[in-house]
C-alpha cells in the first residue's frame, strides 16, 4: 500500500482515539480486500462491526471513540458516557455501557453500546470533548434528569454550576425550548430550590472537615448523638453544633420540619447551632470558617 494511504490512515486514527471505519478506508482508497488483509495480518483489530483498531496499542477512550463510530456519522456521547467525560459523575470508573444518541436510523444493538434516541437534538446540544462528538453539558444533564435518581441529578447540577459548564439560567432556557420531557420537571424543581441544588450531605461533611483541618480548628465530633439527635458536627466543651445543609435539608417537607425540630430541641439545651451550605463552603471558605472560629471563641469566654 502507498506510503501516503498509510500516513492518512495513521492521521486519521490518531484524531479518533486510533480507530477507523470500513467506511473511512474505502474512502481513502483501500480496497475491500486490502481491507480483509489488514485485518488477518493483524494491522487492523476487529472492534464493533465496520469498526477497526489501528494496531495493537490501546488508546485511552477507545471504547467510547469506538461506540460513536459504530452508531453512524451523527451518532454523539451522551448521558453516563458523556457525564463522566466531562466529569460530572464523582466515581470511579467509566460507566459499564457506553451511551450513544442517535439523531436517525434504527436503534441497532452493539455489544457494550446503549443506544438512545428521546428527545430532539437541537442547535447547540453537542460539540466534541477529546475527538469524540458529544452531548454538551446543559444537553447531558437534561439527558439525565430521566435516568437519575434526585440526590445523584442534584449532585450532578450542583457540580456541573460548580464548574462552570451550565447556569441554572441556560438549564431553564433550554427546557423552554423544549419543555416535555422526561425529568424536566424534577430538574425544574431542583433550580427553582431557595439555595439551589446543592450536594449531599456526606459531600458537605466532608467538604467542611477538610477546611476545618486547613483552618487549625479543633477537631469536632462527626455525627454525634445530643439530646437524641444525630448532628453533623459537634464541639461538645464549647456547645457549639455546625449542620451542613445539603439534599436531605430541603428534600421533603417532613425533612424540613423535622430539622426545625431538632435545632429547637438543642438550643433549648443550651446548643449555639449553625447552619451551613454548600455554596458557603465553596464560594466562601474564609468567611464561613472564620464564623466558626469565632463563635468557638465566643462559647470559652
Amino acid at each position: 500500500m502507498a506510503p501516503r494511504i498509510e500516513k492518512l490512515i495513521d492521521d486519521l486514527a490518531a484524531r479518533q482515539h486510533g480507530l477507523v471505519t470500513r467506511d473511512q478506508l474505502i474512502a481513502l482508497g483501500v480496497e475491500p480486500d486490502a481491507v480483509k488483509y489488514r485485518v488477518r495480518t493483524r494491522r487492523l483489530w476487529p472492534g464493533h462491526r465496520g469498526v477497526y483498531r489501528v494496531g495493537p496499542p490501546v488508546a485511552p477512550l477507545v471504547r467510547e471513540m469506538a461506540a460513536v463510530l459504530a452508531c453512524g456519522p451523527h451518532a454523539v456521547l451522551s448521558h453516563e458516557s458523556a457525564a463522566a467525560l466531562w466529569r460530572l459523575l464523582r466515581q470511579a470508573g467509566a460507566p459499564t455501557l457506553v451511551h450513544v444518541t442517535v439523531r436517525t436510523g434504527a436503534l441497532r444493538r452493539r455489544p457494550g453500546v446503549r443506544v438512545h434516541r428521546g428527545r430532539p437534538i437541537q442547535d447547540g446540544d453537542t460539540t466534541t470533548l477529546s475527538g469524540i462528538p458529544i452531548t454538551t453539558p446543559p444537553r447531558t444533564v437534561l439527558d439525565l434528569a430521566g435516568v437519575l435518581a434526585d440526590r445523584r441529578l442534584e449532585r450532578v447540577v450542583a457540580w456541573a454550576e460548580r464548574e462552570g459548564l451550565v447556569t441554572y439560567e441556560k438549564l431553564r432556557a433550554r427546557i423552554g425550548r423544549d419543555p416535555v420531557g422526561r425529568g424536566y420537571g424534577r430538574l425544574l424543581r431542583l433550580l427553582d430550590l431557595r439555595e439551589g441544588p446543592q450536594f449531599g450531605r456526606s459531600e458537605g461533611e466532608d467538604r467542611f472537615s477538610e477546611l476545618a483541618e486547613r483552618y487549625g480548628l479543633p477537631a469536632p465530633d462527626r455525627n454525634a448523638l445530643v439530646c437524641g439527635f444525630e448532628v453533623d458536627f459537634l464541639w461538645r466543651a464549647e456547645g457549639l453544633v455546625v449542620e451542613i445543609d445539603g439534599y436531605e435539608f430541603h428534600s421533603s417537607r417532613e425533612s424540613f420540619e423535622a430539622d426545625h425540630r431538632k435545632g429547637s430541641a438543642l438550643v433549648a439545651a443550651g446548643y449555639t447551632v449553625m447552619r451551613i451550605t454548600w455554596r458557603q463552603l465553596v464560594d466562601d471558605p474564609d468567611g464561613t470558617m472564620d464564623s466558626v472560629r469565632r463563635a468557638l471563641d465566643r462559647a470559652r469566654r
